[in-house]
């Protein structure tokens, strides 16, 4: 797969000079990075995960989390198992990936104009950061 991704402005390598920003009109995302599960047996979740799926485990907070990925090969994780006490099972979040910071820009623009709320948070390290797209329940519940 080959991606027509337009240069953009970081901190360090300036490729975009007296050139406005590309826009989208949405977001076409490319794979999911991750899921992430609240879980209420971690124990027994992750092995059916190794076990019966053949994910393999690249991180854990002992008897709390489990990063694990579907290959032996590839990123940090794509699934990312959590017990929290009184938290029942569910899905917590699915992480997208796109081109660039502007299509994640053009799908919020787009979501808002579809009646999605949308925020974001950032990490305190330059040039780290995470945009959270979440529909707005009627009841005012987010997911």
């Amino acid at each position: 797969m080959t991606l027509n991704v337009e240069p953009i402005n970081q901190w360090g390598d300036m490729r975009r000079i007296d050139t406005p920003s590309p826009v989208y009109d949405g977001a076409q995302p490319i794979n999911v990075g991750h899921v992430v599960f609240f879980v209420e047996e971690l124990a027994a979740v992750e092995a059916f995960y190794r076990e019966v799926l053949g994910f393999q485990v690249s991180d854990r907070y002992i008897n709390r989390a489990v990063f694990l990925r579907c290959g032996v090969r590839g990123g940090h994780h794509n699934l990312f198992l959590l017990q929290l006490p009184n938290r029942k099972r569910g899905l917590n979040h699915v992480a997208f990936t796109v081109r660039d910071i502007h299509e994640v820009i053009g799908g919020g623009i787009a979501m808002n104009k579809n009646a999605w709320s949308t925020f974001y948070w950032s990490r305190p390290s330059p040039g780290l950061f995470r945009l959270f797209l979440v529909r707005q329940q009627p009841d005012r519940r987010r997911f």
